[in-house]
């Protein structure tokens, strides 16, 4: 029998969806900031911080182990073809943020 209320994993997850939320919004406020910074080279910091932030996650909730023992060639190519996906995705999102900022600029 689990000790948490009925419905609380619910709320934890409309939590976390409006926190990511955000955090995703506000982040926007900080590409100024950016905008000398090659998009190349922000995505490469977003992909290391990401697996870094992964990795510490996992070790502290004890995870790292059971991970190993379910890797094989087949999750690994599924995982590369989505990371594939993420990249294309962030920097596609990178660039346009950064072209139309500068193209904002020329407006204003």
């Amino acid at each position: 029998m689990s000790s948490t209320r009925p419905g609380a994993h619910h709320l934890v997850a409309i939590l976390a969806g409006v926190a990511a939320n955000l955090i995703l919004g506000f982040s926007s406020l900080f590409w100024k900031v950016f905008a000398a910074i090659p998009p190349a080279t922000l995505l490469g910091y977003r992909i290391l911080l990401s697996l870094a932030t992964l990795i510490v996650a996992m070790a502290l909730l004890g995870r790292l182990r059971g991970l190993w023992g379910r890797l094989t060639w087949r999750v690994l190519a599924i995982h590369l073809v989505a990371a594939l996906f993420v990249v294309i995705n962030w920097g596609t999102f990178i660039w346009a943020s950064m072209v139309m900022s500068s193209r904002a600029g020329w407006v204003i």
